[in-house]
């Protein structure tokens, strides 16, 4: 394979991967053992997290699965987040309509 081919090959299999993704499996196995830890140490808080249901769905589990979804859905960039305080007006328009205007029409 020539030099040429290789840097296409590598460009075309894109960014390598950062450290995050590298050590996934890592970060989700130090989670488990977290929770699990912390269902050890204070039961009576995952208790009441527990009971926290509107019509049969756990509010804590929905509110962080659409916050889970949501970004993927709508390819949120994250590094760009900073910039929002750039956009105050235009945010508030937005939240205004959205949550103030459209519910009553």
């Amino acid at each position: 394979m020539s030099v040429q081919c290789e840097m296409t090959a590598k460009a075309a299999a894109g960014a390598p991967m950062g450290f995050f993704e590298r050590y996934l499996t890592v970060w989700v196995f130090l989670c488990i053992v977290a929770g699990i830890a912390l269902g050890q140490l204070a039961p009576g808080v995952f208790q009441a997290v527990g009971r926290l249901e509107f019509a049969q769905v756990n509010l804590p589990v929905g509110l962080l699965i659409w916050v889970m979804i949501i970004p993927m859905l709508v390819k949120v960039d994250f590094g760009a987040l900073h910039e929002v305080k750039q956009h105050v007006r235009g945010i508030g328009v937005t939240l205004f309509v959205n949550w103030l205007v459209k519910p009553f029409s």
